[in-house]
């Protein structure tokens, strides 16, 4: 099992996630996204997302939690589904600082060490760990900074897609592009449950098959 740490990530100031909320004007919206989570990681020409970023190879990946790649998913972070709920309870009310009497869970070495890098994927990233499912998909963004290195890429999830004036056809948890050109090299989905393996194909397969469609139309639109 991979390991949780940051990488050459771990060096970025914490209170750097008030800012977060400061580029949501930085670029022109594209009419087919929506960024519902900014992060100040993200290179201020890439914070609004373009279908043309999408254009090129992507490798697809799924995550989840202990026991996830003996059941089909591609990667797994170091996570039981109890260490998930436990984080999830006290993230959702509280600032993480440090071992809380309240809480046992956050005394232990592991706990703590769990806790801060979900603290730490909060700064980086603007999570509010509104939902449970959040807290996976943190230590994702943090596990494939171990294989890309953030001096040249950069790691967001929180990308809603649709048809121009439609309804939100879903959500993309997972993405690294390359800071230069905004470019994405991976496009991910993560889940809690081991049983949703599918759920998760399901969701790429989704968005894949409405990328190829939009991308082939402003392809056409291009010719003429």
């Amino acid at each position: 099992m991979r390991s949780l740490s940051l990488g050459t990530l771990s060096g970025v100031p914490f209170f750097l996630a008030v800012v977060c909320s400061l580029f949501t004007n930085f670029a022109y919206a594209d009419q087919y996204f929506e960024t519902k989570r900014y992060s100040h990681l993200t290179p201020k020409h890439c914070q609004e997302f373009n279908i043309r970023y999408f254009d090129g190879s992507i490798s697809w990946v799924t995550y989840s939690i202990h026991g996830a790649l003996d059941n089909g998913f591609t990667h797994a972070v170091d996570l039981s589904r109890h260490e998930a709920a436990q984080a999830w309870r006290y993230l959702r009310e509280y600032v993480y600082r440090g071992p809380d009497k309240r809480w046992p869970y956050t005394q232990s070495k592991r706990g703590n060490f769990i806790m801060t890098r979900l603290e730490q994927a909060r700064a980086y990233w603007g999570f509010t760990y509104g939902s449970e499912g959040e807290v996976l998909e943190a230590l994702s963004l943090l596990d494939l900074a171990n294989f890309y290195d953030p001096k040249d890429y950069f790691f967001t999830g929180g990308i809603e897609y649709s048809y121009a004036g439609g309804r939100v056809l879903g959500e993309l948890d997972i993405i690294v592009a390359r800071r230069s050109d905004c470019k994405v090299l991976v496009v991910g989905e993560s889940k809690l449950g081991l049983h949703r393996l599918s759920k998760a194909k399901e969701q790429l397969a989704r968005f894949r098959a409405f990328k190829n469609r939009v991308l082939h139309k402003e392809h056409m639109g291009s010719l003429r």
